[in-house]
């Protein structure tokens, strides 16, 4: 399977939140109970600028359903660095099998009214 390809936008300061679902080419959702999820997010020189993950809590797996959630909270929004970067997300199954499941752009802009 060749990943999909997604830009993503984050404004600093502000919550970040992108729900995901990865469905069959039917359209049904793909069973992801027990998978595990990484996301980095890198710049040109291929320096990691944020990561992403079930275990740190910034991904989170809704099982039967399919869903995956890119949860990136205000206070690091805040600390992200303004510029485009590039991700690519890689689910790894029970087996250990990783599927590289989307990649692209990742943008961070410049957030003017903040705490």
């Amino acid at each position: 399977m060749t990943a999909g390809s997604y830009d993503i936008i984050v404004e600093q300061y502000a919550d970040f939140q992108l729900p995901i679902i990865w469905q069959n080419a039917d359209g049904t959702p793909i069973n992801i109970t027990g998978y595990d999820a990484d996301m980095m997010v890198r710049d040109a020189t291929e320096a990691l600028i944020y990561e992403l993950s079930k275990t740190n809590g910034r991904i989170t797996l809704g099982g039967t359903n399919g869903v995956i959630t890119l949860n990136i909270p205000n206070a690091q929004t805040a600390t992200m660095p303004v510029g485009t970067f590039y991700y690519d997300l890689v689910l790894t199954d029970t087996t250990g099998f990783k599927t590289r499941l989307l990649e692209g752009a990742f943008a961070v802009r410049e957030g003017d009214t903040h705490p």
